[in-house]
């Protein structure tokens, strides 16, 4: 019983804090009791070449980052997903954040690389949003 109440305690985010990008999407950061982060929530729509088409979506992010300190995170991501109503992603993410007095920001970019049975379909790419999350009461 006590196990469970001291895994739940460490659970706890210590620090919530909530902004947007320069695209007016979501931005948010929760840290852990040690300062250290324990989710970045980014909100964005990348560009397609078609351009009658968009690729709206929010990247959740968790550790392990490649860099993660109280006040810095950089990761580089590559990963594949499935689509609904068929279709795949092939999707690389970069993200960096700095974190100074009560306030997270910094950039974020990706590219989506869209297919079906094997088909290109289109890219879709964020060369580079700004963001900003300020500690919330």
């Amino acid at each position: 019983m006590h196990l469970i109440a001291a895994a739940l305690i460490a659970l706890a985010p210590a620090a919530a804090y909530r902004g947007e990008t320069s695209q007016h999407k979501i931005a948010s950061v929760i840290t852990g009791a040690d300062g250290q982060v324990q989710r970045i929530r980014i909100g964005y729509s990348a560009p397609c070449r078609d351009p009658r088409y968009r690729f709206p979506n929010v990247m959740r992010l968790e550790p392990p980052f490649d860099t993660a300190t109280p006040d810095l995170v950089e990761t580089h991501l590559a990963f594949r997903d499935k689509l609904k109503g068929g279709g795949r992603t092939k999707q690389t993410v970069v993200l960096k954040a700095t974190r100074a007095g009560n306030a997270w920001s910094g950039t974020f970019a990706t590219t989506i690389v869209l297919t079906r049975a094997g088909r290109h379909l289109d890219t879709c790419r964020l060369k580079r949003v700004r963001w900003t999350a300020r500690m919330t009461h």
